[in-house]
């Protein structure tokens, strides 16, 4: 029973188990206590009454548990209640704010484990002096309390679970109805002659046979992405049960109820950025080590770089490397490289074993708050990282401030940069902040020459919107000065003790890491002199800042240094308003389409105007409704800010040569010519 609590709870508990396991122990060994209590104030406690706590406790296993969500939203709005984050995904996810606090934690596991706990519990105690009227020793029934209670942890944690966690969750539940069941069999009067194991043991067995082993929608929330999706490669290892759910054809890795990668376009994003930038920056990268695989989007990434001829991967799942074709369509058939080595073990003990030194090694295990997982974001950890570093190697690290405390994320960058000499933090998307550390100086003369030698890695970023080397150096947001300055006074990871443990995730309390645009620009005015001026008008306008970098996180645009240096476009405005205008258009646009878009981007307009991306989307809708000259007037304001962009000008161009504006669509068509002399535009050559 114990077991399958532990494993149910931390099921439903997706981030952060914390102290499930002490409480779940807590509220266990309360049921014992009071159920001895029970039947020693209750001493004519016959079969019946222990028969009918075992139907209840049956019951309760039966009908509660499949309740389980419900009763974390109880304790969710009953128990230190605070606001619920809307999801940033909108794709029928919650935000893991379950619990906040170590109270909601204890009053949860206390409505999951302890009545089903206490009922049964009654047993042991009841039995003891059926055995003791019979003269019976009783350290034997101790002694077989004892060795069920291990079997039993053993069974339903690791050994049922290696099925999957379905089949374990229901098989339990039949192991329970079938045990109140025997129950019955017990004679009224007498010793426990009737208890007869072997029969018990084959009801087991049958029932083992008989309960399915498929994925079941029925244990994750309505409306979450596995309850209304397709699934498929469900697998299990014993301590996580994976599979995959297709979304719109682009399908997600699951760990349990914890979606744990996948292929949309931010996971793209920063996962092959987590590459792609350290790869352009070391002058000649040939080995790299990819520290926990996902779906394959950052290995995939890192085998574009003609010049890495080893590429190692370690996992400490082997399910996942099982899993790995079923991504192929944007891992490119990652698993099949002939220089991919796959390695099942330990990050960490894999680095201790291994003499290997790496251009690259990069590390995007589950969040830092998850369990156990803190060892991967300690200090002990990065100093044995650095030490299997080349000269000139990176080591890259995923910070999902989504998933983190402010303290966590302080700690955790606090942790790295008092090992790697050289580090920056940059934004892969959104939230997804990757942290870049050397054993050098990062030289940003090395990204010209890189970036123009390397033709498959550039195609792949433009379809990431990242462009030019300028988008890529736009993404930083704190150097290395600035991270040493601005978290000089946070605490350590230590592999002695799990400090992240007892952090609790609030969606009053998120944490924001701000964007420092002096350090940045004074960081780049060290490479070369022909990117400054053009990124000095991203850097310091925040509006193209936006556009330029995609996803760029509104909580950080609104917590500029008050400083005022440089002076910075558009930092006063309301830029929390924007984001929320920003998600208010996402889901207008999903669910009534561009008429329903476009009024919630003219209102965004409306707070600001100079803002590339709406004036881009604006013209663009409007286009698609037919309404081409008022596409006319957001197009031409965006090519005011961005006049060097293609896209832009290509919707302006042929906006003028739908209304019948021949004058304007030559000039627009021969500037855009101009600007892609290189790039085939067969419908703007000929209309030119």
């Amino acid at each position: 029973l114990e077991g399958d609590l532990f494993k149910r709870v931390t099921f439903v508990i997706e981030l952060n188990p914390g102290a499930t396991m002490s409480f779940i122990s807590f509220w266990a060994i309360l049921g014992i206590f009071l159920a001895s209590s029970t039947v020693h104030r209750l001493p004519r406690l016959g079969i019946g009454g222990l028969r009918a706590a075992f139907v209840l406790a049956a019951l309760y296993a039966l009908f509660v548990w499949p309740q389980i969500d419900a009763l974390r939203d109880f304790v969710e709005r009953t128990v230190t209640p605070q606001a619920i984050a809307v999801a940033a995904n909108l794709e029928g996810m919650r935000n893991l704010d379950f619990p906040s606090s170590l109270l909601q934690l204890l009053c949860f596991t206390g409505l999951v484990v302890f009545p089903p706990y206490y009922m049964v519990s009654l047993l042991l105690p009841w039995a003891c002096n059926r055995l003791q009227g019979d003269h019976t020793h009783l350290g034997l029934a101790y002694g077989a309390n004892t060795l069920a209670f291990c079997v039993g942890l053993l069974a339903f944690v690791l050994f049922v679970p290696a099925v999957n966690q379905f089949y374990a969750f229901k098989f339990f539940v039949a192991l329970f109805a079938i045990s109140a069941g025997w129950l019955f069999l017990l004679p009224a009067e007498g010793g426990l002659g009737a208890w007869r194991p072997a029969g018990w043991l084959a009801a087991i067995a049958g029932a083992a046979l008989l309960v399915p082993s498929d994925f079941d929608p029925r244990f994750f929330r309505e409306g979450s992405l596995p309850a209304t999706h397709p699934v498929r490669a469900v697998k299990s290892n014993g301590t996580h049960t994976t599979f995959v759910v297709d979304v719109r054809d682009r399908p997600r890795l699951f760990f349990g109820r914890l979606l744990m990668s996948a292929t949309n376009l931010p996971a793209q994003t920063y996962m092959r950025l987590m590459a792609h930038f350290p790869l352009l920056l070391h002058p000649q990268p040939e080995k790299a080590l990819l520290i926990c695989l996902g779906v394959g989007n950052t290995g995939s990434a890192i085998a574009r770089h003609d010049g890495v001829r080893q590429i190692d991967v370690v996992d400490l799942n082997r399910r996942i490397f099982e899993t790995a074709p079923e991504f192929a369509e944007t891992n490119q058939d990652f698993h099949l490289d002939p220089r991919v080595r796959f390695i099942q073990d330990d990050g960490r003990n894999f680095l201790r074993l291994s003499d290997e030194r790496y251009d690259l090694i990069t590390s995007e295990p589950p969040p830092p708050l998850a369990a156990g997982v803190y060892r991967l974001y300690s200090q002990e950890y990065y100093r044995e990282v650095l030490a299997h570093l080349t000269p000139r190697g990176f080591m890259t690290q995923w910070l999902p401030l989504f998933l983190m405390t402010p303290e966590a994320v302080a700690m955790s960058i606090r942790s790295f940069t008092e090992v790697f000499p050289h580090t920056l933090l940059f934004t892969g998307f959104g939230t997804d902040m990757i942290l870049v550390g050397s054993p050098a100086p990062i030289d940003l003369a090395t990204l010209g020459p890189r970036w123009e030698g390397s033709p498959q890695v550039t195609a792949e970023l433009a379809r990431l919107a990242v462009r030019s080397p300028v988008d890529l150096l736009a993404r930083i947001l704190q150097t290395d000065a600035s991270l040493r300055r601005n978290y000089a006074g946070a605490g350590l990871i230590s592999d002695q003790r799990n400090d992240l443990e007892h952090l609790y995730l609030s969606p009053d309390d998120r944490p924001v890491v701000r964007y420092e645009p002096a350090d940045v620009l004074a960081f780049l005015r060290e490479g070369p002199e022909r990117w400054v001026e053009e990124t000095y008008g991203i850097l310091t306008h925040l509006g193209r800042l936006r556009y330029h970098v995609q996803g760029y996180p509104f909580e950080t645009l609104a917590a500029l240094p008050e400083d005022g240096s440089p002076p910075i476009a558009l930092a006063g405005i309301d830029w929390l308003r924007l984001g929320a205008l920003y998600q208010e258009n996402a889901l207008a646009l999903r669910r009534g389409g561009a008429a329903a878009s476009v009024p919630v981007l003219e209102r965004f307009l409306e707070v600001s105007p100079e803002q590339p991306e709406v004036l881009l989307q604006l013209g663009r809708l409007k286009r698609q409704l037919g309404r081409v000259d008022e596409a006319v007037e957001p197009l031409r304001a965006f090519q005011a800010l961005e006049p060097k962009d293609p896209i832009g000008l290509r919707l302006l161009a042929d906006s003028y040569a739908e209304l019948g504006r021949s004058d304007l669509a030559l000039d627009a068509y021969a500037r855009l010519m101009e600007l892609v002399p290189d790039r085939a535009y067969p419908l703007a050559r000929s209309a030119w």
